[in-house]
């Protein structure tokens, strides 16, 4: 560490350009627009034996248009940089004096879900049911905003993540959109409810829930940038419980699940936060998930609890 003496031109340089320049990091334009077709029955195998099918048919189209600034820190903003760099696109083509990353994404998704389920009342209030479903979820104009570019990366560094492509400016800002395939869920579910008083019901169920696809916000190693990318398989599996009921002019709601998320594939991801991370010249800051990890963000006990009055009819 050593003393700096700021003369009063660099002063000015530091902290009046950001004052009277507009200093623009991301402008995003994006839209998406779902159609869905879907037929569903109920056959009726015995008075208390019903069985269900369902046949859902989306397609959804995901448009981006998308201008970013280089990955410059905003203390970097100052006259010099302003007189070196255009405020024009033409970054993403190896333009020295271009300031923006600009690109355009338009993505369409198709998918065709079924569905199926069996419900049994061995008693009128008791019910006994299983379920199982495909799903889907299309990427968000963020996701894709800011997704994994591996082209990039197979230029950049031969097909790794060396933290010398742009990403994204943490938590919300964007990137070049490249494409991002849709995740795919696919639930089992096994459940009873029933109910011990007309205003007092109850519920417990056990699930499970594969995803492929999945999509999960990683570092890139530097400048505090990063990109949502696709991981391989998660999966959500747990139980829920339930109680509601009412009493006069009182009524509640009570809840109770145990979730456990787990990574299902392995990867290799870059975090300097990470105190696992490997030390090793060439994968520093990298760390392995293997299949079994949990993942982070994602309470594994929760209990929800309301209670309501009603003052007035």
């Amino acid at each position: 560490n050593r003393n700096v003496e700021l003369r009063p031109e660099t002063y000015n340089d530091l902290f009046l350009i950001p004052l009277i320049s507009e200093i623009q990091r991301n402008n995003l334009v994006g839209g998406s627009n779902t159609g869905s077709l879907f037929i569903k029955d109920v056959w009726s195998v015995l008075p208390n034996l019903h069985l269900n099918a369902g046949l859902r048919y989306t397609r959804s189209r995901v448009t981006n248009e998308l201008q970013a600034d280089r990955p410059i820190p905003l203390y970097q903003f100052d006259e010099t940089l302003f007189r070196r760099l255009q405020p024009r696109c033409g970054a993403e083509r190896g333009d020295p004096r271009a300031r923006f990353y600009c690109s355009k994404g338009d993505f369409v998704y198709e998918s065709v879900n079924p569905s199926f389920g069996v419900s049994w009342l061995p008693e009128p209030d008791l019910n006994l049911y299983a379920n199982w479903s495909k799903g889907s979820r299309v990427p968000s104009a963020i996701e894709l905003g800011c997704a994994r570019d591996r082209e990039a990366e197979r230029i950049a560094g031969g097909g790794r993540n060396t933290g010398r492509t742009p990403g994204c400016s943490v938590p919300t800002a964007l990137t070049s959109d490249p494409y991002l395939p849709q995740v795919i869920s696919y639930t089992s579910e096994v459940g009873v409810r029933g109910s011990v008083s007309p205003r007092i019901a109850w519920n417990a169920s056990i699930y499970q829930t594969n995803l492929q696809n999945d999509i999960m916000f990683v570092s890139l190693g530097a400048r505090n940038r990063g990109v949502f990318d696709t991981f391989g398989k998660t999966r959500r599996r747990g139980l829920e419980l339930g109680l509601e009921g009412g009493a006069g002019r009182h009524s509640f709601r009570a809840s109770y699940s145990r979730i456990d998320a787990t990574y299902e594939s392995e990867a290799e991801v870059v975090n300097p936060s990470n105190s696992s991370s490997s030390k090793e010249i060439g994968k520093v800051n990298t760390f392995r998930i293997q299949p079994g990890d949990r993942i982070p963000g994602i309470p594994r006990d929760s209990v929800r609890l309301a209670w309501r009055y009603e003052a007035t009819d």
